[in-house]
């Protein structure tokens, strides 16, 4: 019979050994890409389906109120390659392209707005990071900014191992 601090010694290696591979679990990324209008008047209601943002400023995009439509256009996974570099003030930018679906889905936006440079708004993990242009062509690349260094690593994890 196996003496009894044996065994509470093996659990408590066993537990020991779970919270520390438990603790190594990458962060999970989320982005999103959301159809945007700059907004004139902070007291005037967005539209249903749209959602008032008032935005701190970043080091491209000035403080404004947007509105934001609250269903994205396209998501994380949705991208399929990224190249990031780092920019001024330790934040990163990320050059990515996007599958068919995404591409799609800013074709229809734009030819709804032909005339109008709408924005994009870019949502990393819960945080409104910029408000881009509109891109000129779908087959171009998109370049978004505003990351930090963990964001960027989550999102190299997540495209190589999904």
């Amino acid at each position: 019979m196996p003496k009894l601090p044996s065994i509470l010694s093996f659990f408590l290696g066993l537990s020991a050994a779970a919270a520390i591979l438990g603790g190594c679990e990458a962060e999970p990324v989320s982005i999103q890409v959301h159809p945007a209008a700059l907004v004139v008047d902070p007291q005037t209601a967005p539209d249903p389906g749209w959602t008032l943002v008032d935005f701190d400023g970043s080091a491209r995009t000035p403080e404004a109120f947007y509105q934001v439509r609250a269903e994205p256009l396209f998501g994380e996974r949705h991208i399929v390659a990224l190249q990031a570099r780092p920019q001024a003030g330790g934040s990163f930018a990320i050059d990515l392209q996007f599958d068919d679906y995404a591409r799609r889905r800013i074709e229809e936006f734009g030819a709804r707005f032909p005339y109008l440079k709408k924005p994009l708004a870019i949502k990393v993990n819960g945080r409104w990071v910029d408000f881009i242009p509109q891109p000129g062509e779908s087959g171009d690349p998109m370049t978004l900014y505003g990351f930090d260094e963990t964001e960027v690593e989550a999102l190299q994890r997540y495209l190589e191992n999904r």
